[in-house]
């Protein structure tokens, strides 16, 4: 949003991707009502950007489906994101391919933890668990916007990757909670990237006994 601003809009199809794919609808929504975008433009630029962000999770590139680089040279050779769509079905399909069948995936597993304002989630130790942890969180926080979601699944040596987000209608102290524990991100959404098994109790309870609310 702040290079689309300097940039006076010049590529704002870009920031409106961008935005979509790091949960910021708000912002994705302003822009596109100023490029008078219909509902169905809107619909392609946000589910391209969920899966640019979707492939950017993993522990290491053989978790993800592309590396970051190759498919970084694809985006930037197609001026506009429609062109990217429609000229490199190949790759995009593989990535909707990915994107939907982890997150069908992770639709099966149960909350560990859940009320009407908290829930935590703890996927397997497998490659889509870590894929999917940001977008699903992502899809969580929209489907209820009045509950705190976490979602956690082991890394390699033991210790957790956590995605946090706050309820969608206050968006505040997932950062604060995150830190507690060496971990760091936004008011709205933050995340640890090693929390230690011995953490993982005192973590639920902190989260438990202070929602993100």
């Amino acid at each position: 949003m702040i290079v689309n601003k300097y940039l006076n809009g010049e590529y704002q199809e870009r920031a409106i991707v961008g935005a979509y794919g790091d949960g910021m609808e708000k912002s994705a929504k302003i822009v596109a009502d100023r490029a008078n975008l219909s509902k169905d433009d809107r619909a392609q630029l946000r589910l391209l950007g969920e899966c640019i962000n979707y492939n950017s999770y993993g522990a290491s590139e053989e978790d993800l489906l592309f590396h970051p680089s190759p498919l970084y040279k694809l985006l930037k050779r197609r001026y506009s994101p429609f062109n990217f769509i429609s000229n490199e079905i190949g790759v995009y399909n593989k990535l909707l391919d990915g994107y939907y069948s982890d997150i069908n995936k992770a639709k099966t597993i149960l909350p560990e933890v859940e009320n009407n304002n908290i829930s935590v989630v703890s996927l397997p130790d497998e490659p889509w668990s870590r894929r999917v942890i940001g977008v699903y969180a992502n899809l969580l926080m929209y489907n209820n916007k009045n509950r705190a979601h976490v979602l956690m699944t082991l890394n390699k040596n033991k210790s957790y990757l956590v995605g946090v987000r706050a309820p969608y209608n206050s968006r505040k102290k997932a950062d604060l909670l995150c830190s507690m524990f060496g971990g760091s991100g936004r008011r709205g959404a933050a995340g640890i990237n090693n929390l230690l098994e011995l953490d993982k109790n005192n973590f639920i309870k902190e989260f438990y006994s202070a929602p993100t609310n």
